[in-house]
């Protein structure tokens, strides 16, 4: 629904960010994880952001692998859609 971007998300004792939302004013927030299986997770995240909405992220984690989709909810009442998919990198 939106025009591509990069960005990069953050998971990190507890919380998640995403570069990109930070910009936007989206919070750092919790996330919810299932990563049982060793190999495969799969986690959500909703974050909030007084000015732009809120954008909820879901995804799967395998093998330094992520994908998943993010809902953005904008202030206006209007959701934009995304689908992203990257590789996992633990400079950050």
């Amino acid at each position: 629904g939106g025009k591509p971007y990069k960005d990069v998300l953050v998971f990190k004792t507890g919380k998640f960010t995403s570069d990109h939302g930070k910009k936007l004013g989206f919070d750092e927030t919790d996330y919810e994880g299932d990563f049982r299986g060793g190999q495969i997770g799969t986690f959500t995240a909703t974050a909030k952001s007084k000015k732009e909405g809120a954008a909820k992220w879901t995804g799967t984690l395998a093998t330094g692998q992520i994908q998943g989709t993010m809902a953005w909810t904008k202030a206006d009442g209007s959701v934009v859609n995304y689908t992203y998919m990257g590789t996992r990198n633990d400079t950050k």
